[in-house]
C-alpha cells in the first residue's frame, strides 16, 4: 500500500474508519468487518463477511487480521471479494505456531509471509496476488474463508479489515442560475439560499474530504454581466471554510495542470454560454477521472458554441431547446421582464435543508429536456402555467476502467 498520504475523515455510512488522501481525486479507506469473532474449528470452514458500501475502482487493496490458533499452520485463508474472485492470503504457514496478530497482508511488503514466523506482526506478501482485484469496483461483500483442515487445534477470527485505495467515479451539479440575483420585490430569490447550496454540493461533489480543495474558475467570456457573482461565490465559499482559489481564465482556456490538487473545479458564467473548448476538455477529463465538478449559469448549455456544448453535455446532462429569454411568449431577461418560479424537489445531498423550497427568478434560463441517464433533477423552473423545466441537476457517472487507465497514466 502507498503510504505517502494525508488524513482526513469519511461520513459514509459505514464502518469505515479511517480515509486517506493519495491524490485530490483518489482515496484510501479502511472498512471494518462486524461479523466477528468466528470461532475456527477442527476440520471446519469459517466465512466472515465486510461490506463495502462506497462505489470505487480499486487500485490496490490490503488486508489486517487478527486471529487466535495453537497452530497456524492449520489455515488456509481466502479472500473472495463481490464479483467472486478468490486471492489465496496463505495457506499452512507458520508451523506449529501461534496466532496471527495485526497481519497485514500487503502485495509491497518486503517480507513473504511463507517464510516468516508467528505471530506475523506487521505486513507481509501473500501468496496469491491481492493485485488481482485491481480495477474492479469495490462496492459490495467482500468475505474471508477460513479452513482448519487438521485436528486437535482450534481458533478465533478476532478481527479483520480491508484497506482499500481507490477512486470513485466523477461527480456533477449544474446550477442553471445566477445565484447573486435578489428575487422579484419581497420575494425571496437564489441569494436566499446560495451559500447552503454551494456548501451541498461542494460536499457531495468532492465526496465529503476535508480540506477540500475548490477552484472557482471565472469564464472569460462573460459580457460584463453579472461578474459579481462569481466573487460573490468564491467569497460564500471561504465563508464556508473552504480552501478556495479564485481563477480567472485564460483566453486560450484552462488546461489539464491548472486542476492538479484540487478536489471540486466550479465553472462560473451567469449570463453567457461557455465558448473555450479547452476549459470543456480540461473539465470533463478532470470529471471522468472522478473528480468533482459545478457548473454556474444560466446559459451553460447554449450550443452557441456547439463543440463547448457537447462536452459539457457529459455532465449536465441535458439538451438543448433554447436559452429561456422568452419563454411561452413571457419575456423573461435580466430582472426586466416576468419572473420565473423556481421549485425545490424530492431529497438529495445537494439540496439538504432546502427541501420544498421555492423562490422567484427573474433571469433567461436554458430551456432544456433531461436525458434520463441517472441525472437527478433538483429544481424546476415554471412560468404561470408553462415549465417544467430543469435548474438544478446531479450527475454521477458510471465507473470505468477506461476512467483508471487515465488516472493511473497521469501519475507516470
Amino acid at each position: 500500500m502507498k503510504t505517502n498520504v494525508r488524513f482526513m475523515t469519511i461520513t459514509a455510512v459505514t464502518i469505515a474508519s479511517l480515509l486517506l488522501v493519495t491524490d485530490a481525486r483518489g482515496v484510501i479507506c479502511t472498512y471494518e468487518s462486524t461479523d466477528v469473532p468466528k470461532e475456527i474449528p477442527d476440520c471446519d470452514t469459517v466465512y466472515s463477511s465486510l461490506t463495502v458500501p462506497d462505489s470505487m475502482i480499486i487500485q490496490d487493496v490490503d488486508v489486517v487480521l487478527n486471529i487466535t490458533h495453537t497452530y497456524d499452520a492449520d489455515l488456509d485463508t481466502h479472500l473472495i471479494a463481490p464479483d467472486g474472485t478468490i486471492v489465496n492470503l496463505f495457506s499452512c504457514v507458520g508451523r506449529s505456531g501461534d496466532n496471527f496478530i495485526e497481519t497485514r497482508l500487503d502485495d509491497e511488503a518486503s517480507m513473504s509471509i511463507v517464510t516468516s514466523q508467528p505471530p506475523f506482526t506487521g505486513s507481509y506478501r501473500p501468496e496469491g496476488k491481492l493485485a488481482d482485484f485491481d480495477g474492479r469496483n469495490a462496492q459490495g461483500i467482500w468475505q474471508l474463508k477460513i479452513t482448519d483442515d487438521c485436528k486437535l487445534d482450534t481458533g478465533v477470527l478476532i478481527s479483520w479489515r480491508l484497506i482499500i485505495e481507490g477512486r470513485g467515479a466523477g461527480r456533477a451539479v449544474t446550477i442553471l442560475l445566477t445565484l447573486s440575483e435578489p428575487g422579484k420585490d419581497d420575494r425571496a430569490g437564489p441569494v436566499n439560499y446560495m451559500n447552503t447550496l454551494l456548501d451541498n454540493a461542494v460536499k457531495w461533489v468532492g465526496r465529503g474530504a476535508n480540506n477540500m480543495k475548490v477552484l472557482v474558475i471565472r469564464d472569460d467570456n462573460h459580457g460584463g454581466e453579472w461578474t459579481v457573482d462569481t466573487d460573490n461565490i468564491y467569497d460564500a465559499l471561504i465563508a464556508l471554510g473552504y480552501n478556495t482559489i479564485l481563477f480567472n481564465e485564460p483566453e486560450d482556456g484552462i488546461k489539464d495542470s491548472d486542476l492538479l490538487g484540487y478536489n471540486v473545479a466550479l465553472l462560473s458564467n451567469p449570463g453567457y454560454p461557455i465558448d473555450d473548448v479547452n476549459t470543456a476538455q480540461s473539465l470533463e477529463k478532470f470529471f471522468n477521472e472522478g473528480g468533482g465538478v459545478i457548473l454556474q449559469g444560466d446559459d451553460l448549455c447554449h450550443n452557441m458554441y456547439a463543440e463547448v456544448a457537447a462536452i459539457l453535455h457529459s455532465m449536465t446532462r441535458l439538451d438543448f431547446v433554447d436559452n429561456g429569454s422568452g419563454y411561452f411568449g413571457h419575456p423573461t431577461d435580466n430582472m426586466g421582464g416576468e419572473f420565473y418560479l423556481i421549485e425545490i424537489v424530492g431529497e438529495h445531498p445537494v439540496i439538504s435543508g432546502l427541501e420544498g423550497v421555492s423562490f422567484s427568478y427573474g433571469d433567461d434560463i436554458d430551456t432544456t429536456e433531461p436525458t434520463h441517464t441517472n441525472e437527478v433533477i433538483l429544481a424546476w423552473a415554471t412560468l404561470e402555467e408553462h415549465g417544467p423545466k430543469p435548474v438544478i441537476i446531479a450527475y454521477e457517472a458510471p465507473l470505468t476502467i477506461e476512467g483508471l487507465i487515465n488516472y493511473k497514466e497521469q501519475q507516470l
